[in-house]
């Protein structure tokens, strides 16, 4: 045996162990990987699915007093319709009967006294007009607000899911990467 045989045996050796220990190098990783998947997965799927049924929970949650805001204004609106209206009409009948009392009375006087009674009748449509429009205002005013504030939780519930699956992806990534 020369040194020829000697250096061939020497390094033949030497790819074979290299190749073995690379094998058993690309076992052991590509089992890591599979092992990493195996315990990611579940935590991917269970942050999902908890992302997913706490955004539906908010949705729930925030239906029915999305539902309820709206109710409450329009029973505000309508009791204060209800309110005002009786108010107004009394008004108009007390003008309407001042003038034709008026009338009847002092034949005289008739053309000053209609001349007050329609000027009477117009200050109080004046007066409950704003009452009534500040009540419409306050309503639909109330419904927006309540809109907002329900759609920011929302979206903050959403935002927070988002959260939460970004930071399980990172969590899933970071493995699928080290077992590349």
């Amino acid at each position: 045996m020369g040194f020829g045989d000697f250096f061939k045996n020497l390094f033949g050796s030497s790819k074979e162990k290299v190749a073995e220990v690379a094998d058993r190098v690309e076992q052991l990783v590509q089992e890591n990987y599979e092992k990493a998947k195996e315990v990611a997965t579940p935590i991917v799927e269970k942050a999902e699915t908890f992302a997913h049924e706490n955004y539906e929970k908010a949705k729930e949650i925030a239906t029915p007093i999305i539902e309820k805001a709206e109710t409450f204004a329009e029973e505000t609106f309508e009791k204060a319709k209800e309110v005002a209206t009786p108010i107004v009409k009394k008004a108009e009948t007390f003008a309407e009967e001042t003038l034709e009392k008026v009338k009847e009375v002092a034949t005289p006087i008739v053309e000053k006294a209609e001349t007050f009674a329609e000027e009477t009748l117009e200050k109080v449509k004046e007066v409950a007009t704003p009452i009534v429009e500040k009540a419409e205002t306050f309503a639909h005013e109330t419904v927006e607000t309540v809109k907002e504030k329900v759609n920011s939780f929302t979206n903050d519930a959403s935002e927070q899911a988002d959260e939460i699956r970004t930071k399980a992806e990172d969590t899933v990534k970071p493995a699928e990467e080290n077992a590349d």
